[in-house]
């Protein structure tokens, strides 16, 4: 039962994870392009960004209520400033992989776990932050003032992992957007024209 419960557990990830690829991909396309404009100037800027995105989540966090998650969502957050402060500081982190010969495993499986994160993170800090401004200023609930800081808080955590996570060959791919369009232009069949007969009686009473 516990492996059937497993197996069903892993599909629904899959699936889930497998619909918002798109828009990952889409927000990343978003972040990569100014990061590659930060990179020009100076390769620490991408990561100083990211810095920066993330001390920003961090009144967000304070603001939290004492819960039994708040803690390790503390210590993860920690963590996401300590691959920001080594991509400043150090050469091995200034790219989506690591150097051969540098032995930085650490920094690759926090990063293949931010890429699963980063995308429910920004849509729910999107989505909490719109119904905390809707409360504050539409209801007048003063309660909106914690989905508006609990939803800025994840906004700048998941721009900082978006930020850092270097990719030149995403900025290459065709959006989903634009497969989207490309694919309804295919297969939708623009109407074909009416051809009218005109006969020879209404052209005498024209």
């Amino acid at each position: 039962m516990k492996g059937y419960a497993l197996t069903v557990s892993k599909k629904v990830f899959n699936s889930t994870f497998h619909i918002l690829k798109p828009i990952d991909e889409l927000v990343h396309r978003q972040y990569e392009n100014v990061a590659q404009q930060m990179d020009k100037r100076c390769p620490e800027m991408r990561y100083f960004g990211a810095f920066l995105l993330n001390v920003s989540s961090w009144y967000g966090l304070v603001c939290l209520p004492e819960t039994p998650v708040t803690t390790p969502i503390c210590i993860v957050n920690g963590i996401d400033m300590g691959c920001n402060l080594r991509g400043i500081t150090g050469p091995s982190m200034r790219m989506s992989q690591p150097h051969e010969d540098v032995d930085d495993n650490d920094f690759s499986m926090y990063m293949d776990i931010t890429r699963i994160v980063r995308c429910p993170m920004f849509l729910g800090g999107a989505g909490m932050v719109s119904s905390g401004i809707y409360q504050l200023f539409v209801e007048r609930n003063s309660e909106g003032r914690e989905f508006l800081d609990a939803g800025m808080m994840l906004l700048f955590w998941a721009s900082s992992m978006y930020i850092k996570d270097k990719d030149d060959e995403i900025l290459e791919k065709d959006s989903f957007l634009k497969k989207g369009y490309d694919w309804v232009k295919k297969h939708l069949k623009s109407p074909s024209p009416v051809r009218e007969s005109i006969s020879l009686e209404k052209i005498i009473y024209l």
